[in-house]
């Protein structure tokens, strides 16, 4: 009687798919690297079923190879405010972006998750942006 083969397990760079009891849902996780400290840096995914989980893993794999290393739920307001944060114009002018920011890109998408922000989305913006003045706010 031959020996029954070991079961294969996952290598150490895998990504790692367990059941989650409390949720009642399956979570993926991805390993990306440790920080300046130390600590690991994770990213997490969640659903119904071990290939919903298993498309979305694919889907972050594609979002990290492409560079986008951005929390799952950064917001379109916090980008412009981080970015706004980084310029070193004189102060009247970071002000005067700021000014448009807070009356048309807040209130209009800036609850929108950055990584669900679609060119359909940013057109829609800019033409009611258009419209609204009669020409652009910026």
């Amino acid at each position: 009687m031959s020996e029954p083969e070991a079961r294969k397990r996952r290598g150490r760079s895998d990504d790692g798919i367990s059941w989650d009891k409390i949720n009642k849902c399956f979570v993926g996780t991805v390993s990306l690297g440790h920080d300046g400290t130390g600590k690991r840096l994770r990213r997490t995914v969640r659903g119904k079923t071990k290939t919903e989980v298993r498309d979305k893993l694919r889907e972050l794999h594609e979002e990290i190879s492409a560079g986008i290393r951005t929390p799952a739920t950064y917001t379109v307001e916090q980008c412009v405010r981080d970015w706004l944060d980084t310029l070193t114009f004189d102060p009247g002018t970071v002000t005067n972006y700021r000014g448009p920011a807070e009356k048309w890109i807040y209130p209009k998408i800036g609850a929108t998750k950055l990584k669900d922000l679609k060119v359909p989305d940013a057109d829609r913006f800019f033409t009611e942006a258009d419209h609204a003045l009669g020409s652009a706010p910026w």
